[in-house]
């Protein structure tokens, strides 16, 4: 199955993961085409997120890093959504006006491998319903509760949940 999603992936396609009633599209980060075909508002909403397998490919998509992400993501006893300034390489779509991104290291098993595996960050967006025109797989996902920390450019961290 994790192969199936890497080859809908690949042919430019928005896949969908059903797990425990829940629906969530996993879209490329990078394929414009893709993102513009959704429409959402702020980047603190944590039902959207940039997914990562590796904290350190964060460098790969942040072009400023406060080195003290990395302390805050090794210490945190809970997943943790950074919500970071100056993203590169990520489709504007997915970007506030500010430039901001909502961006994690993906440690669920079958994600982390689908992110290993296709080898580009990926949009993970819980929806309440499935979306026509997308072919969804059952997948063992369980939604874990997360940190979400923003952090500014001057160094300033703001807790957004706990």
């Amino acid at each position: 199955m994790i192969a199936d999603i890497i080859n809908e992936l690949k042919s430019k396609k928005i896949v969908g993961i059903i797990s425990d009633d829940s629906y969530y599209t996993l879209i490329d980060a990078k394929d414009d085409s893709l993102a513009s075909k959704f429409q959402f508002g702020s980047y603190e909403d944590s039902s959207r997120e940039i997914l990562i397998d590796n904290i350190n490919k964060i460098e790969m998509y942040i072009s400023e890093i406060n080195p003290m992400v990395y302390d805050l993501v090794e210490f945190s006893e809970k997943p943790m959504l950074l919500i970071l300034p100056h993203s590169t390489l990520i489709s504007i779509t997915w970007r506030n006006a500010e430039n901001y991104i909502g961006i994690r290291a993906e440690s669920n098993q079958p994600l982390y491998r689908i992110l290993n595996q296709y080898k580009t960050p990926l949009v993970k967006i819980k929806t309440e319903e499935a979306l026509e025109e997308v072919k969804y797989f059952e997948l063992n996902y369980i939604e874990e509760e997360k940190t979400i920390i923003s952090l500014e450019p001057n160094g300033k961290i703001i807790i957004l949940q706990k």
